[in-house]
């Protein structure tokens, strides 16, 4: 198959089609099967991103421009360096070359986010009230956005680091009981509860994966549910997810060498680059999306004032304040100062 131009002026960020059918109706292509199939969908990331959960696609974000055929390296390994260089120093102070904790911690510590992130998730109120133009749905929309991106940026850097045998890594649950001063990592038959529990829960949201808990702004709604009915089977108090992160000195003994002795200058001065890239890549996001979809882009308002005058159901777009609000709430919760 050649590759198509594609019309994306109906598609919005956040709209669900059940299959591959349905999405191939909406932007009026071709459906087709084995290596056609994914040559057509390698060239929509030209137009748009999606996530694909199960049979369904997810649409994160649409390109004001199509994205050049020539072969670009995957967007994620900019930041490969800098974690590389962050991470291992730091878990070659770690007691036994391991470290468990959560993914935001992690995060924090690779200079990825500021601690407001993490702190400012229980009081989004108090951010509503940063500026008289910020919108509950403009914070939500902010976390949601933030957290599918680093944990992609998170799990290509650790993939990258585990291939080349420098660490290895899981993901596991920590158990916090009433009489436990810590959390503790669930065995066996802790762990199965766990996974009956979440795979209840993702039915009764009519999810496939864990993916669409945060694709659909249900994270919180998902883990108090969890950490209720978990509490109710086992008596704990709450339930973790957590990274196990192991450094291997045998395996990677010049890369011990090479980062041991870095000076907390030179680490801070990769966390500085590093949040950078980050903040860039987030508000550049943000613009994007208000270029695209934005109340202020022609087509757009065109289609807008259509719909008011026919008395039809308004278009999703964002309105003039978002990429400013967006701006705002990146400089708070993620840019190092």
């Amino acid at each position: 198959m050649r590759d198509e131009l594609i019309d994306t002026q109906d598609l919005v960020i956040g709209d669900c089609f059940k299959n591959y059918k349905e999405l191939c109706a909406a932007l009026k292509q071709p459906v087709y099967a084995g290596n056609q199939k994914k040559k057509q969908l390698e060239n929509f990331k030209r137009f748009f991103e999606f996530e694909k959960v199960g049979n369904k696609f997810y649409i994160t974000n649409i390109l004001n421009k199509p994205k050049e055929k020539e072969y670009h390296y995957p967007p994620n390994s900019v930041y490969i360096q800098h974690i590389e260089i962050i991470l291992l120093q730091f878990l070659s102070k770690q007691k036994e070359y391991q470290v468990d904790m959560p993914s935001q911690y992690l995060w924090l510590e690779l200079g990825i986010i500021n601690r407001d992130f993490i702190d400012m998730q229980d009081k989004k109120e108090e951010l509503v009230e940063m500026h008289e133009q910020m919108r509950m749905f403009y914070v939500n929309d902010f976390y949601k956005r933030c957290r599918l991106k680093f944990l992609k940026i998170v799990d290509s850097s650790l993939e990258n680091l585990e291939k080349r045998r420098l660490i290895r890594y899981s993901k596991v649950y920590k158990i916090k009981y009433p009489d436990n001063f810590f959390a503790e990592t669930a065995n066996l038959i802790e762990e199965v509860l766990i996974l009956k529990t979440e795979r209840e829960i993702l039915d009764e949201f009519g999810f496939d994966k864990i993916n669409e808990v945060y694709l659909k702004n249900k994270s919180a709604d998902f883990y108090k549910k969890r950490n209720e009915r978990l509490n109710e089977l086992l008596g704990c108090t709450a339930v973790y997810d957590y990274l196990h992160i192991v450094y291997d000195p045998e395996n990677a003994e010049k890369a011990i060498e090479k980062y041991k002795n870095i000076s907390c200058d030179e680490v801070n001065t990769e966390k500085i680059k590093l949040n950078d890239k980050v903040v860039s890549s987030v508000d550049k996001q943000a613009k994007d999306r208000q270029e695209n979809k934005g109340i202020n882009n022609k087509e757009i308002e065109e289609k807008v004032d259509e719909a008011k005058e026919n008395g039809e159901k308004t278009p999703f777009y964002y309105y003039e304040s978002y990429a400013e609000m967006q701006y705002l709430l990146s400089d708070k919760l993620l840019k190092i100062k």
